[in-house]
């Protein structure tokens, strides 16, 4: 994460009290849950009377669990909440990831919970032609999904936490940064180039005062900093957080080439005993608002403008309250009738020997729309990857274990006159069945998170950009599927093969 710019070069993991601490946290909790699961499903062995072993039979009992219905219907209750409160409370949410990933938990937890009370009608709906068939393969890859509710929701639900996981917030962290991308290019609309520095470096005052001595130039110096203050309340019962927070702020020398249409006020107002805001903070032109800069001095600036951007908590404030944050870019506009090929020639000697460099605005903006999405992927395979690693797992255990479970049923298909390829080929329908039904589900939930996140954008940035990124959910889908169709075709092949090689089941 250092290598690629997401943490300082100095950043380091060891091995401390707090991290051994939670390591060992983490290993007692995984065996806890293991030990738990073990207890659980032998205590419910246990109360099976021996009359009722006799006569048991591998159909579940009818109706679903009260408990994990009500778990579920609260985990979705929360997860709607969520949802409809970024285009509604918090417009601005939208681009955070981490809203993104909590709803997405709450809605696929929801969808895993509530399982088997969605499987009868999506699998019928899936095997409809089967329900009028003659192919026996069919009807009974259409039965024992139906029949065998808990076993066919312990397959689907690995297979519905990976897809989803990967859908909410792949999408998510795409439809993000081409809105962010958007913001960026608009913002810097006005200008023709772009001047910065050279790398790990600011721009010095030497550098700023050759390119604004040029004739026939507009400028706007911008410097990122950062200003403290209290978490913008979002609702009534917003609880603010016990100390200030840092946001990202810019500082501007003037307001010139800046493109941030205001609601209430204008940045032409702005001085360094004022600040500009989006309207994400709710506040309005007079308010007085309470800040820390970088240094941690105290200032209370008064709001001169509202604006009408809200990607990130946006603050601007003047170069006086940039404390010592140099700039890092100077936006450059050729006036009407400037000769450009002498402007740029202007800019390029100005530059000279100083590290910095001139790009066109267009360049600049790719560059940090790349550079951005690139920290996004590696954050993401950071966040997903082992998720995804262990799901990977769980689909190939519960496949497994599902077949493993099922050989008297086997061995009556084989007594029946069901040949070994018939009984493998029922095997594959229902593992592409199952599949196929969790991955709905999983596009199900992340077709309504995108939909939230685009209403939300939709107030901020106009009409949003949403990003579905088909390819890699192409491979995990398939390699879903393909891991659940191995560890259920496979291990029914062989447990077939070694009944017939025993003279069971023939």
């Amino acid at each position: 994460m250092a290598g690629h710019g997401m943490a300082p070069a100095w950043f380091t993991v060891g091995l401390s009290a707090a991290s051994f601490v939670a390591l060992v946290v983490a290993f007692i909790t995984g065996i806890g849950v293991a030990v738990l699961s073990a207890t659980v499903a032998a205590a419910r062995a246990g109360r099976i009377r021996p009359t009722e072993a006799l006569r048991e039979a591998a159909v579940d009992r009818p109706g679903v669990p009260r408990v994990r219905t009500l778990l579920g219907l609260a985990a979705l209750a929360c997860g709607l909440v969520m949802v409809l409160a970024i285009p509604l409370a918090d417009p601005a949410g939208a681009v955070d990831l981490k809203n993104v990933v909590q709803s997405a938990l709450l809605l696929v937890a929801a969808a895993g919970l509530l399982t088997p009370v969605l499987l009868p009608p999506m699998v019928r709906f899936l095997t409809w032609p089967f329900a009028v068939g003659t192919r026996a393969s069919g009807l009974l890859v259409r039965q024992n999904s139906l029949t065998a509710g808990r076993r066919a929701s312990a397959v689907i639900a690995p297979v519905l936490i990976t897809v989803g996981l990967a859908a909410s917030i792949l999408g998510a962290a795409g439809t993000a940064d081409a809105a962010k991308d958007r913001d960026l290019r608009r913002q810097a609309a006005k200008a023709d180039y772009v001047v910065l520095p050279g790398a790990g470096t600011g721009l010095n005052r030497t550098v700023i005062d050759r390119v604004e001595a040029i004739r026939g130039l507009d400028t706007t110096t911008i410097a990122t900093t950062t200003l403290f203050a209290r978490e913008p309340a979002i609702s009534i019962l917003h609880f603010e957080a016990p100390m200030p927070i840092p946001f990202s702020a810019e500082a501007v020398d003037r307001s010139t080439l800046l493109t941030f249409p205001a609601i209430e006020g204008s940045l032409a107002g702005l001085n360094d005993q004022s600040v500009a805001v989006d309207r994400s903070w709710h506040k309005h032109v007079g308010d007085v608002m309470r800040l820390w800069l970088a240094d941690g001095t105290p200032v209370t600036l008064r709001v001169a403008a509202v604006l009408d951007a809200g990607l990130g908590d946006r603050l601007v404030v003047t170069g006086g309250n940039a404390g010592r944050a140099l700039p890092d870019r100077v936006h450059v506009r050729l006036r009407p009738g400037a000769d450009r090929a002498a402007a740029l020639t202007a800019l390029r000697a100005a530059t000279y020997g100083t590290g910095a460099r001139t790009v066109p605005t267009a360049r600049w903006t790719a560059a940090v729309g790349d550079r951005q999405q690139r920290q996004t992927e590696l954050g993401l395979v950071v966040l997903l990857g082992v998720a995804i690693a262990y799901s990977a797992l769980a689909i190939a255990t519960t496949s497994l274990t599902s077949i493993s479970g099922r050989d008297r049923e086997f061995t009556v298909l084989r007594l029946s006159g069901a040949t070994r390829r018939q009984v493998l080929s029922m095997v594959t329908g229902e593992s592409l069945l199952l599949v196929t039904t969790g991955v709905a589900l999983a596009a199900a939930v992340s077709a309504l998170l995108l939909a939230a996140m685009g209403l939300a954008l939709g107030r901020l940035v106009g009409s949003p950009v949403l990003v579905v990124p088909w390819s890699a959910l192409g491979m995990i889908a398939g390699g879903s599927t393909l891991i659940a169709l191995l560890a259920s075709v496979v291990t029914a092949g062989l447990r077939l093969r070694r009944r017939v090689a025993t003279g069971a089941g023939d």
